[in-house]
């Protein structure tokens, strides 16, 4: 099997491969994240009147694309998602600061936090695609 997988690395891109290691929700879940998509923003509406129109204004998409979200039409991307948060969490003081992200890597094992600083640069390669 170690010769199929050292094989099949030479065809499957990286992001695949580390795609198969982990799975976003269970990242996530290890890192106690939350992922933003429709269901994340429905949970957070209040239902004012004019709150789409506002989450629309606050990340500069237009409230259409903010609908098909909602409807799960489309989907966040990634570039959008720290937008979204703020507009909801504008006054929530819970956020993660660097300090608290440092506690939490020290907190892992060795293996743990090699695959954090891996998936973290496989983040950084993603960045503006």
């Amino acid at each position: 099997m170690l010769r199929t997988l050292r094989i099949s690395h030479k065809y499957v891109n990286r992001s695949f491969a580390i795609s198969s290691i982990f799975s976003i929700s269970s990242i996530c879940q290890y890192l106690d994240m939350e992922v933003i998509d429709a269901n994340w923003i429905k949970r957070h509406l209040t239902g004012q009147r004019g709150e789409r129109s506002r989450l629309a204004e606050a990340t500069g998409l237009s409230t259409d694309i903010i609908s098909k979200i909602i409807s799960g039409k489309r989907r966040v991307k990634s570039e959008e998602a720290p937008k979204i948060v703020a507009f909801f969490k504008a006054d929530d003081s819970s956020s993660v600061d660097t300090h608290d992200l440092m506690k939490l890597y020290a907190s892992l094992s060795e293996d743990r936090q090699r695959q954090a600083e891996e998936f973290l640069r496989f983040l950084a390669t993603q960045e503006g695609n």
